[in-house]
């Protein structure tokens, strides 16, 4: 009897220690994602748990990150949690930035979630629509032949 109640415990356990893990899925709704969210929170899991979960369930960053942040997770803190889960970072930066999140704060979240400034930024100027991702600085031979004359925008 003892044995049967310790695999239940132990079942029951290992059930609810994972089930922020599984509870996202890719098809969700964006009010879903929000409401998977904001309960994942309020359970005690840190943004960075719940980014994991989301990216691991196939969920699209940007509509992660948008539902992190409505779901009242400190913009910073969803950042961060999303970029060190391998989220995509032009889609998290430009979610970021669509809810308003200063630019300051997008690019301190970012890198501390192991981003490059550069990437960082070049997202950004995605988000503004200064750029576009099909345009890359390439350099250009100088009146010698040589590298370094100059840069050009190419298409890729």
């Amino acid at each position: 009897m003892f044995r049967k109640v310790a695999i239940a415990v132990v079942s029951t356990l290992a059930i609810s220690s994972s089930s922020a893990f599984a509870d996202f899925s890719a098809g969700m709704f964006a009010a879903q994602l929000e409401a998977e969210a904001k309960a994942q929170a309020k359970a005690g899991k840190s943004p960075a748990d719940i980014a994991r979960a989301g990216i691991a369930a196939g969920v699209n960053a940007r509509f992660l990150t948008t539902a992190m942040l409505l779901a009242g997770i400190s913009p910073s803190a969803a950042i961060s949690g999303l970029v060190s889960a391998g989220g995509d970072l032009d889609q998290i930066v430009g979610a970021a930035f669509a809810a308003g999140v200063l630019e300051a704060t997008i690019v301190d979240a970012a890198t501390a979630g192991g981003a490059s400034g550069v990437n960082v930024n070049t997202a950004l100027a995605l988000a503004r629509g200064t750029i576009s991702r099909g345009t890359l600085l390439t350099s250009t031979p100088n009146a010698a032949g040589t590298p370094g004359g100059g840069s050009q925008a190419s298409p890729n």
